[in-house]
């Protein structure tokens, strides 16, 4: 389980010993952690719920960050997720990686690649969230393939933070002969990616949209 939150990413995963070298920091005592002189991949070896209550403090105020991740060893995921709901506003979103062709559909939005997704309407399901969201804000058909996995991420509104789990679905586009983007999302670009030039779009989107094509290259759905 990955959260992006500003420039940093927390990772609950079970670390292997043989991997340790490759940490910059490695706490095993909450004491020892001083979070203003941290910096690149960290690794915490111990869990509890006012350790992750101070590591999110810390992101959640300071603008400029050194911290690119950091590692929860084998920290409870359902402690874990109950702890973020509680802290956090919680918004379910789902959407889609649409293929045709062997090309890929990314969006413009806000000077960031992206991919098509929203939040869920009342009683809606992910499922049809997504198929309805894929659909509007690009114009074009589509049907449903299999489940890639979920992200989460945090980010700040004028109304406090937000918690969003996003939950990807593949799908193959059925016509796109009318494609356009929804303006009044804020999309202004959209196109089809041929596999050889992925890198350059993805070198280019946000952290959540790397994470669905590994999940989908690892479940060789693409």
């Amino acid at each position: 389980m990955k959260i992006y939150i500003k420039n940093t990413v927390l990772c609950f995963q079970k670390v292997h010993s043989d991997a340790f070298s490759s940490f910059d920091f490695i706490f095993n005592c909450e004491k020892d952690i001083i979070y203003k002189n941290l910096k690149g991949s960290v690794l915490i070896n111990i869990f509890s719920s006012d350790i992750l209550c101070r590591t999110l403090d810390y992101l959640q105020q300071e603008d400029q960050l050194n911290i690119t991740t950091i590692f929860f060893n084998a920290a409870p995921k359902k402690i874990v997720k109950k702890y973020l709901k509680s802290r956090f506003i919680y918004l379910k979103a789902a959407g889609g990686l649409v293929v045709k062709d062997g090309r890929y559909l990314f969006m413009n939005r806000l000077k960031k690649w992206d991919l098509p997704k929203g939040k869920l309407e009342k009683e809606e399901s992910v499922a049809a969230c997504a198929l309805r969201e894929v659909e509007e804000e690009c114009n074009i058909k589509v049907q449903l393939d299999s489940k890639i996995g979920n992200t989460w991420h945090c980010y700040f509104t004028g109304r406090g933070w937000y918690i969003k789990k996003s939950t990807w679905f593949l799908m193959h586009c059925t016509d796109d002969s009318k494609m356009s983007p929804q303006v009044e999302e804020g999309i202004e670009d959209l196109i089809w990616v041929d596999a050889h030039n992925l890198d350059k779009y993805l070198s280019d989107t946000y952290g959540t949209i790397k994470e669905v094509f590994e999940k989908g290259r690892r479940k060789s759905l693409i």
